[in-house]
């Protein structure tokens, strides 16, 4: 007599009747082997490797005031953050979803450096302020996946998603962090998703590039955003 194994069962029937294209969108993230614990970047080293110093080590000040240095995949990371683990063959992670974005990290910040943006005083008016800019679509395919990469997976997200459930499970993070890790992870799973099909009909159309020079710190800051919200933007400057 044939044996039947009940999770590969109810595997089938879940195939069956779930759309095809929509189960083979998720499907990669799936495993059938145990998960390894791994550290999960919501600052990718791609990414950080542009803050690193000619030893190839990078500082950040702690908020005690301290100073740390060490290799850029050392800053930004949370253990296991993208893993579903259930204790069960449904064990999932969606730490693929970020790959590309997070390959091509380096690539689009070097375009970005060689965007023409002059550098105005703070004060004067926002139309002063702004470089217009033209992007093709495949920069902004490629604007969208990066920013909706970096959002999904913050950790303002996650911070946001543990308020959500601890309003009726209250101390979960203490009391159960395994689980609580569980809840955040499959609340944040479909971000990324969510947020690169909002941003790519954001993106369509041109942009411009705002650079503003901060008369605290003297450091520059990017802003891109519509072009078509200009008049909104400079009816308030």
């Amino acid at each position: 007599m044939r044996k039947v194994y009940p999770i590969r069962l109810a595997t089938n029937i879940v195939r069956y009747l779930w759309p095809t294209k929509r189960w083979m969108k998720y499907d990669h993230c799936m495993t059938r082997k145990p998960l390894k614990s791994e550290l999960h970047h919501w600052w990718p080293r791609t990414l950080a490797e542009h803050w690193t110093a000619a030893d190839g080590m990078v500082s950040a000040i702690r908020p005690s005031g301290d100073l740390r240095r060490a290799p850029a995949g050392a800053f930004g990371a949370i253990t296991n953050a993208h893993h579903i683990k259930l204790g069960s063959p449904w064990d999932s992670t969606f730490e693929p979803l970020f790959n590309q974005a997070d390959g091509e990290i380096s690539e689009f910040i070097r375009w970005l450096a060689t965007l023409d943006t002059g550098v105005v005083n703070h004060d004067r008016p926002m139309v002063e302020r702004i470089t217009p800019q033209l992007l093709s679509i495949e920069r902004q395919y490629q604007l969208a996946r990066v920013t909706a990469s970096l959002l999904a997976r913050s950790p303002s997200i996650r911070h946001s998603i543990k308020l959500g459930f601890e309003r009726f499970r209250p101390n979960l993070s203490q009391s159960d962090p395994d689980q609580a890790n569980v809840l955040i992870a499959s609340n944040q799973r479909g971000l990324y998703e969510a947020y690169r099909k909002g941003w790519k009909a954001v993106v369509d159309g041109p942009f411009y590039l705002a650079m503003k020079r901060s008369s605290l710190l003297a450091t520059a800051s990017f802003t891109i955003s519509p072009l078509h919200k200009m008049a909104s933007t400079q009816g308030r400057n």
